[in-house]
């Protein structure tokens, strides 16, 4: 799979898509022929012969049916379509990183106490203890990034 299709579309992104291959499919059968990829390429200006429209297809084709389903359809637009930025995603990994002092990937009890220490209201030994007891869902005395997105500490200091 190449990096252009290695995320997920948002679902207005396969909206979009679903309108754009109602549009081609006009008879409504939910598949497009060769004669709705002519017309399609006749509507954008273009004059394709029935060889052009053939090549059209066979991109789109992957069953090689004679005809482009959704699934098929879908697969190729999705080349066209950037990741969407996942803004809650990245400001949670910045938080992370920030607290992660020595970038290990974990966050000790020396760096959230460090980093609440930085807070205006500064938090007692024992909060941060109750704060990392509850991240720290698998007992390690650390906190790795998928224990830190779910734990109460993260929604409470983020």
């Amino acid at each position: 799979m190449s990096k252009r299709e290695d995320f997920d579309l948002s679902e207005d992104q396969i909206a979009h898509i679903k309108r754009s291959f109602a549009l081609l499919d006009q008879n409504g059968d939910g598949r497009i022929s060769r004669t709705e990829v002519i017309k399609a390429a006749q509507l954008l200006g273009l004059n394709p012969t029935k060889r052009d429209a053939d090549k059209m297809l066979r991109e789109f084709d992957k069953n090689q049916n004679g005809f482009v389903e959704f699934d098929e359809y879908l697969k190729v637009m999705k080349r066209h379509f950037e990741p969407e930025l996942d803004i809650e995603k990245e400001r949670l990994i910045t938080a992370f990183k920030t607290i992660d002092k020595n970038g290990n990937g974990f966050i000790t009890k020396e760096d959230l106490r460090f980093a609440l220490r930085c807070k205006d209201t500064p938090f007692s030994d024992k909060e941060v203890e109750e704060l990392l007891q509850d991240a720290d869902t698998n007992q390690d005395g650390k906190i790795d990034y998928k224990e830190f997105v779910v734990s109460k500490m993260c929604h409470k200091l983020f």
